[in-house]
């Protein structure tokens, strides 16, 4: 997670990229969630912060809504 704030804060949108694709991975890699509900909700956070500086990534992940 460190890593997509600092290229968030850095405005790094190809930094941010590959750090937000590894928290992704790394969610889908868990077997226990916050309130035992399957979301990645880091990365739904961070992924607006990104947006509010102008770049995102589409992501695909079971753990996401459907876009």
């Amino acid at each position: 997670m460190a890593a997509s704030v600092a290229a968030l804060a850095d405005r790094d949108g190809s930094a941010y990229e590959a750090a937000i694709e590894a928290l992704v991975a790394d969610f889908e890699g868990r077997e226990e969630f916050l309130e035992d509900i399957p979301v990645a909700d880091t990365v739904l956070a961070l992924q607006v912060l990104a947006a509010a500086r102008g770049f995102s990534v589409a992501l695909v992940s079971p753990l996401l809504p459907a876009r």
